[in-house]
């Protein structure tokens, strides 16, 4: 009887090893062969963004965009305009199927604005100055305008613009600290143009990678970021190769601007007539569209 029994529970412990062999097999079957690590930094947007900047944002200049393959288009055309001139951007964005990030300026008029627009359906976001005026802007102003904005729609994302192009520029001095980036917008705009030069050397991806690596530790790990991508910056400069721009920031970011413009030309007198640029730029946007969402 004890042989017997001995027999059946050495039986019953194969059979479980057995099964739990299999089940072992199967598991690690499933799992990738290799654990990829975390990035360290993860800049991402809720949703992927590809933001052209025109000024001035007349209705063909919007179609252009849409028909390049953006999905936002962002202007400085709105900064002085009251909420029916912000209101007839949004609605020729709507027109050609894009999303609209108008740029509205600090004041006491912000929230009659936002009033009037919040309810569009092509309204992303509001920004409030360009990368140059932006480091002039006192952080106690930053925090009212995003509150004052939050306020009234507080679904409406607010953007930030920083110039991170010129080694001369101290982000001590006018960045926000990090606990307070929050308290200010909800996505960093960061401009570094690949036209600067390295030790005399025009290197493109050294100047991008310098300046990014110097600016990054003011960001929290998780900040939604933006980078501005050069794309036409007159004929002094050596004209930019979109795919390397992003071959560049798409480690820590899923979304990008385009500059349609620069030294002072508008789309039209500058991007629009550039067939290389154009190319380039539809290419990428085609690329990157497969990853909406």
């Amino acid at each position: 009887m004890r042989q017997a029994t001995w027999r059946v529970g050495l039986y019953s412990r194969v059979v479980l090893t057995v099964i739990a062999v299999v089940l072992v097999g199967l598991l690690v079957g499933q799992l990738p062969g290799k654990i990829e690590a975390k990035p360290e930094r993860n800049h991402h947007t809720l949703k992927v963004l590809r933001i052209a900047h025109t000024t001035p944002a007349k209705g063909r200049m919007i179609k252009d965009c849409a028909d390049l393959g953006f999905n936002v288009v962002h202007t400085n055309d709105t900064h002085n305009m009251d909420g029916d001139g912000v209101y007839q951007f949004l609605e020729k964005c709507k027109d050609f199927g894009v999303m609209g990030l108008p740029r509205i300026d600090r004041g006491l008029h912000v929230q009659m604005i936002i009033e009037k627009i919040k309810d569009h359906p092509s309204l992303l976001g509001v920004i409030s100055d360009d990368e140059t005026e932006g480091k002039k802007v006192p952080l106690n102003e930053q925090i009212n305008y995003y509150s004052s904005v939050k306020f009234v729609a507080p679904n409406i994302l607010v953007f930030r613009c920083w110039d991170g192009s010129s080694p001369n520029h101290s982000w001590d001095e006018y960045f926000p600290p990090k606990d307070k980036i929050k308290n200010v917008c909800d996505v960093v705009f960061f401009t570094v143009y690949p036209w600067g030069t390295v030790n005399g050397e025009y290197i493109p991806e050294k100047w991008m990678r310098s300046e990014r690596d110097r600016a990054l530790p003011y960001l929290n790990p998780d900040t939604p970021l933006v980078p501005i991508m050069q794309g036409f910056y007159g004929e002094h400069f050596k004209r930019p190769n979109m795919q390397m721009q992003w071959d560049f920031w798409k480690e820590i970011c899923n979304s990008y601007a385009i500059w349609l413009h620069g030294a002072g030309n508008a789309q039209a007198t500058g991007f629009a007539e550039d067939d290389e640029l154009r190319e380039q730029v539809k290419k990428l946007n085609k690329e990157v569209g497969h990853e909406d969402r």
